[in-house]
């Protein structure tokens, strides 16, 4: 902490990154009431369901925190301030990952394993591994407490600083496979003073280990290692900690963007006036290039249908960076793999999956799912799916395809479907999913190809609100103006502006395709002056005008304003149905249509429902104009759904997130699967998933696109079709610190069968048809990888899930 502390930040600075993190806050659905208490509201359940509203009640606290960071001199603290607050939220897709704390992992000295005393309901705590700085002849013993607290208090109170998952018991399971915790020190100075069950006591503590690339800076803000420091070869460290902090040229950039637009912008500590506050030291030459950190997108909106979308990179374990020296488009890291520690795999029992001989595959697409056939040891057989992310449905199809006959074939239509791990993907393909498996299965309420979709709401925006605002005036009426060819002359010369101002930046801020659009706009209306008013624009209302007027039209849709069609996407944000009309046709009625709701005990708007519309295509595919033709052809959507399976069962950790949360939500709610869980606290009921998908935004990344960028086109095109417009005193900038990537909650969904007047789905605590008492540190996500002792884990699960009766949920 005290090398937090040394690293100082400028007063303009600090306001202006709380200015932007809390209007974010303040404007999208994290903070729209809930998170200050979650249990003033006037959410109804549909009749039948009683589920338990996860508490939060952190107003004060959060009134706290934000006056003490306003007052914070030091730029590392108010960094661990920033990632404090955030954590407290408790959703992975409310999360801000700054460097270079991110990269900063905290080891105890030992690993464990958990399992129940004999005899007892009791959890038992039993060490596996031993770090090289803890005592020795350890491994096996059972731990008594920790710091004079039962071990599963202890590491509650540690996850509880940080964690992804609501659920208490989905936070533990996260961690027993990873056995380190990230960028927030656990409490007591690291200190672990541990006690044995036979009696011994240890004095040890937690290690923090940080590459000395942790700036993601490159060489010129390398950290200085401990050997560094005490030998005094260590130079400019104030000069280089406060730019790991605060170097963000994108910000820059962007406060020059709105400078050359002569906009006003709320925060001024950076553009033109501040270029050489983080300039690079002198200390090294190499740097590593922006875009060689990998995106992790792990709930990626979909493209409209007929075009081709990327598949998803989902982390089985909603790990934020690669390791450094294996960064690159398909390296992967899991929890374990501390290049930077030099920590060794504990696990050298590695047996190719091949010689295990209880689960045969049968089907695999790399990176998406597997389909095993399983022995269960009693002379049956069971098909299981497994799904690791929700990439393309074109990769999971034959997964379930091949999962289907098996299932058919080995156990009389009975499927299990393992979410162990899975971190969500595409929600276009958890309805796809839904769509193939439950249409023909008996009593389904899943019908039509938009059944499956989901609704959302977002709360009421100021800058969206002013965006929708300007398209419902329309473009400017070339007939109204009194001079036409001076009006043409001046809207050209703005959008030349607007490329200046998107020049601002070295990639444009990846809006090159909007830049290149309005250049393309500017030269079509001059060359259209040059061409047909040249000596003088033709006299209103004749034939000559018709023609000018049309030319002029046209002129204009190439910058596709707003778009294209005056609001087909602002700010991310798109024209769509509006509840309860599934098939309404997509327009921004769904965002005026004010529902007036109490969220931590006071009234607060929000839009009506709607649905991700390019996500649902059963909903795109009546509406091309505005998602885009669809072009049939066999083999892609729409997917003939299955009719061999009797009943699904899903098997969950709890840490079944975004789509994954979406798709299995769907199912289980709708009494239509069984959920099993297993691990977590004994005797609390654990989630069947986490955190929510298709409601996260990245609002700023290090590399690739986000909300603070693509909201720019919008800006650029108030500013060229609309200069008398102000805007609202909003700082929609990217924060003025270094931040590898910041995600917000941006809507909320409704799963159907809860009603529409139900909170939204991660605010409720769903538990399973069953749970086992099963813990594994072992990572079950992956398979080929997978060691013996992993292997023979994942088969025990198959096992003890197969046995159970089909049991979906049943209103009361």
């Amino acid at each position: 902490l005290a090398c937090l502390k040394s690293v100082p930040i400028p007063a303009a600075r600090r306001d202006c990154a709380l200015d932007i993190v809390f209007g974010q806050l303040r404007s999208l659905y994290t903070y729209s009431g809930l998170v200050e208490n979650s249990l003033a509201t006037d959410a109804e359940l549909a009749s039948g369901f009683d589920f338990k509203v996860y508490e939060l009640v952190l107003k004060d606290e959060l009134e706290r925190m934000e006056a003490e960071m306003r007052t914070e001199t030091s730029a590392g603290m108010l960094a661990l301030k920033l990632a404090t607050m955030f954590g407290k939220f408790q959703d992975a897709h409310t999360r801000m990952y700054l460097n270079p704390l991110v990269l900063v992992k905290f080891f105890p000295p030992f690993e464990f394993d958990v399992d129940l005393v004999e005899g007892s309901d009791a959890m038992r705590f039993v060490i596996t591994k031993r770090q090289h700085w803890a005592p020795e002849g350890l491994v096996g013993k059972a731990i008594l407490a920790i710091n004079g607290k039962a071990p599963l208090d202890y590491f509650l109170e540690v996850l509880s600083m940080n964690p992804h998952d609501r659920s208490p018991g989905t936070q533990l399971n996260r961690y027993l496979r990873s056995q380190a915790v990230r960028t927030i020190p656990p409490k007591d100075g690291g200190v672990f003073n541990v006690t044995l069950e036979t009696g011994e006591t240890h004095s040890v503590s937690w290690k923090a280990i940080m590459s000395d690339q942790a700036c993601l800076l490159g060489d010129d803000y390398r950290i200085c290692s401990k050997d560094e420091q005490l030998s005094g070869n260590c130079t400019n460290v104030t000069a280089v900690m406060q730019a790991c902090f605060l170097h963000n040229p994108t910000f820059d950039n962007t406060v020059s963007f709105f400078e050359k637009l002569g906009r006003y912008v709320q925060c001024t500590t950076g553009g033109t006036l501040a270029r050489k506050a983080v300039a690079p030291t002198a200390r090294a030459s190499k740097k590593l290039p922006r875009d060689a950190i990998p995106l992790r997108p792990w709930d990626m909106p979909d493209p409209p249908p007929g075009e081709t979308p990327e598949t998803p990179e989902t982390p089985e374990t909603l790990e934020v960076l690669e390791t450094l020296g294996t960064v690159g488009s398909n390296a992967k890291e899991s929890y374990r793999d501390d290049v930077e520690a030099g920590i060794p795999d504990p696990d050298d029992n590695s047996t190719p999956w091949q010689e295990f001989g209880l689960m045969e595959m049968v089907a695999n697409v790399s990176g998406s799912c597997y389909t095993f056939r399983v022995d269960l040891g009693n002379g049956s057989l069971a098909s299981v799916l497994k799904i690791t992310s929700f990439g393309k449905f074109s990769d999971i199809l034959p997964c379930a395809e091949a999962a289907v006959q098996l299932a058919a074939v080995v156990s009389d239509g009975s499927l299990i479907i393992d979410v162990i791990g899975n971190g969500g993907g595409y929600v276009s393909s958890g309805y796809m999913l839904n769509h193939y498996l439950y249409t023909k299965m008996p009593g389904s309420t899943i019908k039509g190809h938009y059944d499956t979709c989901e609704w959302y709401d977002l709360p009421e925006n100021p800058g969206l609100s002013w965006f929708v605002g300007l398209s419902k005036q329309g473009l400017p009426d070339l007939a109204s103006q009194g001079d036409p060819g001076a009006f043409i002359s001046k809207l050209a010369d703005r959008m030349d502006i607007g490329v200046e101002a998107f020049a601002q930046d070295p990639d444009c801020f990846g809006r090159n395709r909007k830049a290149g659009l309005l250049n393309e706009s500017a030269s079509c209306l001059r060359i259209l002056l040059a061409k047909f008013a040249s000596p003088e624009v033709p006299a209103k209302g004749s034939d000559e005008w018709t023609v000018f007027a049309s030319l002029y039209d046209q002129c204009v849709k190439i910058a596709e304003p707003l778009g294209g069609g005056q609001g087909m996407s602002i700010m991310g944000y798109s024209p769509s149905n509006m509840f309860p009309r599934v098939l309404s046709k997509p327009n921004w009625q769904y965002y005026e249509q004010v529902v007036t709701k109490i969220r931590g005990g006071k009234p607060r708007r929000f839009s009506s429902m709607t649905f991700l519309g390019g996500s649902c295509y059963g909903y795109a595919a009546a509406y091309p104009d505005m998602f885009g033709a669809i072009n049939l052809t066999s083999g892609a959507w729409p997917h003939p759904p299955q009719e061999k399976l009797k009943h699904i069962t899903y098997l969950s950790d709890g840490t079944c997130g975004s789509t994954c949360s979406v798709a299995g939500s769907t199912a289980y709610l709708d009494g239509l699967a069984t959920f099993v869980t297993y691990g977590g606290v004994k005797g609390s009921p654990m989630d069947i998933t986490s955190f929510n998908g298709g409601n996260v935004g990245t609002y700023q990344s290090a590399a690739g696109s986000s909300l603070s960028k693509a909201a720019l086109d919008s800006i650029a095109d108030a500013d060229i079709f609309y200069p008398e417009s102000q805007p609202p005193n909003w700082p929609f900038l990217p924060v003025p610190l270094n931040i590898y990537k910041a995600r917000f909650a941006q809507r909320a969904e409704y799963p159907r069968a809860l009603g529409p007047k139900a909170l939204p789905r991660e605010w409720y605590q769903i538990p399973a048809s069953y749970h086992l008492d099963i813990w594994t540190r072992e990572s079950l996500s992956g398979f080929e990888t997978l060691s013996k002792t992993a292997l023979t884990k994942l088969h025990s699960l198959y096992v003890k899930t197969a046995a159970k009766a089909p049991k979906p949920l049943k209103r009361v």
